[in-house]
């Protein structure tokens, strides 16, 4: 008989807050909580927050449809409003991050896509920076994000995927701005009127 063991994640005070204070105030995120999210016993929650967060993030923007060509677009946006550091971003990593947050099931790869913990979780945090600004949610509003992120993370398979991964340091928010797309985006897989995933 196999035995299924459910993994559950423990969102603390803690995670929430220091979360909060990443995306307002990153300065002060690298003073006061910095050191205290990398500890042992407070890693694996605050990373699974982070991805969760982004998840729901991720959702309310590109929900109910979308193509590979918008998350294409939006990533190359990102990258031409970071300018000079631009090389932040890792644009496959990103793309490939987002469809996964997405449940996009014609994506083949699984996180964290042979990326390194730091990058991968970088790369998750300017995500999320950029769909908060572009949101244009108030402290009340990233509050209410934090807040239903942290309700679905026990149930999140990238959380456990991701549990091993760095919190990262502070990065750049960014806003939608206008950018190139990439040759090939007839052929994609895109979201139907209920949200499911297909091939076109």
């Amino acid at each position: 008989m196999t035995v299924t063991r459910e993994r559950t994640t423990l969102i603390k005070t803690l995670h929430r807050e220091a979360l909060r204070t990443h995306v307002l105030d990153p300065e002060e995120w690298e003073g006061k909580y910095a050191f205290e999210v990398e500890k042992g016993n407070h890693h694996h929650g605050y990373t699974a927050l982070i991805f969760s967060t982004l998840q729901v993030a991720a959702i309310r923007h590109f929900s109910p449809r979308c193509s590979l060509g918008d998350i294409i677009r939006y990533v190359a946006d990102l990258r031409m409003l970071l300018a000079e550091h631009a090389d932040m971003l890792n644009p496959g990593l990103a793309e490939k991050t987002i469809r996964s947050l997405l449940g996009d099931v014609t994506l083949k790869e699984t996180p964290p896509f042979g990326a390194s913990p730091e990058d991968i979780v970088g790369t998750a945090l300017l995500l999320l920076s950029s769909l908060i600004a572009e949101a244009g949610l108030d402290e009340s509003g990233v509050d209410a994000l934090i807040n239903e992120a942290a309700e679905n993370a026990r149930q999140s398979v990238w959380s456990s995927a991701s549990a091993g991964e760095s919190a990262g340091s502070p990065q750049e928010s960014g806003r939608n701005a206008a950018g190139a797309t990439r040759a090939g985006s007839a052929e994609e897989p895109s979201r139907d009127a209920d949200g499911a995933w297909k091939e076109s």
